[in-house]
């Protein structure tokens, strides 16, 4: 059976080239995004539902962090958040400013006026107070050896953001750029685990003008996800590693003092 277009709506496509965001919205819903989830103390890979489990460590490559500069990643949960269930949030925001659309039951026009996004809004498990709506960042990844391949989404939470914040200022006081290097992540024994930063190794020249390319061309970002372009310049390496060794050399890091997530999130 076919439907005939009123001649209005033809006259108004023809007038307009952008679709509303509505439509912008239900095609972003088919949209799903590669992940890796850290239920159960577990790395695990995650794309088009499919799971697949890799374990207590991994190695990866990072491409960039969301959302840039101070804001959040904002997380709220109606009922008691369970690190064993993959019940989806209530609501949602990727920029910390406003809902996401596909919220279920967003709970404010504005994350910044939302009251449960100010503390004394929750109680944490050991009784201090806290917020109800959770802060987190977004780490678009890649894996060492698939460096062309699938982008992954991995968000840090909350009681781990204080160790992204240390291990990216050892990053800066070493001068690294973020392209070059293996990050390898692991976890706290705990029910509410938290995520352990280090370097892994560094890339060889070819891979790292790989990620280089990557990082600034985007084109792995849902299409429902919009940022600011990075800053960071394209840094050209000399290769130093033999061809006979691994893709990366590993070098154990050097200690730096902790600081606060905001002081280096800020400029990374």
């Amino acid at each position: 059976m076919s439907v005939e277009v009123p001649s209005y709506l033809k006259k108004l496509m023809e007038s307009s080239s952008q679709p509303p965001s509505d439509v912008d919205t239900m095609i972003a819903a088919k949209f799903n995004v590669p992940r890796i989830s850290l239920r159960a103390r577990k790395f695990r890979i995650i794309v088009n539902g499919e799971e697949s489990v890799v374990g207590e460590e991994i190695s990866l490559i990072i491409l960039a962090v969301d959302p840039p500069g101070r804001e959040m990643i904002k997380t709220f949960y109606e009922s008691s958040y369970s690190p064993n269930e993959n019940t989806p949030p209530s609501c949602t925001s990727s920029d910390g400013i406003t809902p996401d659309a596909v919220s279920m039951n967003p709970k404010s026009a504005n994350c910044y006026t939302c009251p449960n996004n100010v503390f004394g809004s929750a109680t944490g498990l050991r009784g201090a107070k806290t917020k109800a709506c959770k802060d987190s960042k977004r780490l678009w990844v890649v894996k060492p050896d698939a460096i062309g391949g699938i982008v992954y989404g991995l968000n840090v939470p909350a009681t781990s953001l204080k160790n992204l914040s240390s291990f990216g200022m050892e990053v800066k006081r070493n001068g690294f750029p973020s392209a070059a290097i293996v990050v390898r992540l692991s976890m706290t024994d705990s029910d509410y685990p938290q995520l352990l930063f280090s370097i892994a190794g560094f890339l060889d020249s070819k891979n790292f003008d790989l990620v280089q390319s990557r990082k600034t061309s985007n084109d792995w970002r849902p299409p429902d996800v919009v940022v600011k372009p990075t800053s960071e310049p394209h840094i050209q390496i000399e290769d130093k590693t033999p061809g006979d060794l691994p893709q990366y050399v590993v070098e154990e890091p050097a200690h730096v003092p902790p600081i606060t997530t905001d002081d280096i999130l800020s400029k990374w």
